[in-house]
């Protein structure tokens, strides 16, 4: 996609959210940056940000700040659960025998 902007072939990327442009911060900003030199609005549905607005950076800096921390949360939570089924199904397969 980024080859087809500096090509000139896009002039608007229109994404669901920050956490679907990008894995992280420094991509994201990497990449905004180099799209808005090149004049190309990237608008994020889910933030309601337009990257060519005068706010649009900062507020995409937090909003991929928390996505970053939501996922890391999430993946977590989803270890903590499959550490406890698995020792819950083990204990009560000992206290079987």
């Amino acid at each position: 996609m980024i080859k087809e902007a500096e090509k000139g072939n896009i002039d608007l990327i229109l994404t669901n959210s920050i956490s679907r442009f990008a894995r992280n911060v420094v991509d994201t900003i990497r990449y905004t940056r180099k799209l808005k030199e090149l004049e190309i609005t990237i608008e994020f549905e889910k933030e309601r940000i337009n990257t060519l607005e005068v706010s649009g950076e900062l507020m995409m800096t937090m909003f991929s700040s928390l996505t970053r921390e939501e996922s890391r949360s999430i993946s977590e939570n989803s270890r903590w659960r499959i550490v406890r089924r698995y020792k819950e199904r083990y204990f009560v397969t000992l206290q079987a025998f």
